[in-house]
């Protein structure tokens, strides 16, 4: 059986296929076959599964580092109303603001990585 014959059988067409191990004979070529081809869209199915996982780790990591950014933009605000004294309120800002800095600093280099 051709190559291509493979390619456009079902998979339960192949794994019958693939029963058919009488080594030495022309069942079980079409076997070997059968079963190379089913090895080869299990890894088509890996890889593109591990595709779509690194894409939604990806975003999950960005919605979690946007929700960080919003957190630290509303304790800014709230520090920035509370009535102490001026110079703590900007030492407390000036943690935040480094904070936010390293943040950026962070997906500055993930962008570099990719």
């Amino acid at each position: 059986m051709p190559q291509d014959d493979f390619n456009n059988l079902s998979h339960e067409k192949l794994v019958e296929l693939a029963g058919k191990t009488v080594i030495g004979t022309p069942s079980g070529l079409e076997a070997q076959h059968a079963q190379a081809e089913l090895t080869k869209r299990l890894m088509d199915s890996i890889n593109s599964l591990n595709q779509s996982t690194s894409r939604y780790s990806d975003r999950l990591l960005d919605l979690t580092i946007l929700l960080f950014m919003v957190a630290l933009f509303q304790l800014l605000v709230s520090v920035s109303i509370i009535p102490t004294l001026w110079i703590i309120r900007i030492g407390i800002m000036d943690i935040i603001l480094y904070s936010v800095y390293c943040v950026l600093r962070f997906l500055q280099k993930k962008k570099k990585k990719e």
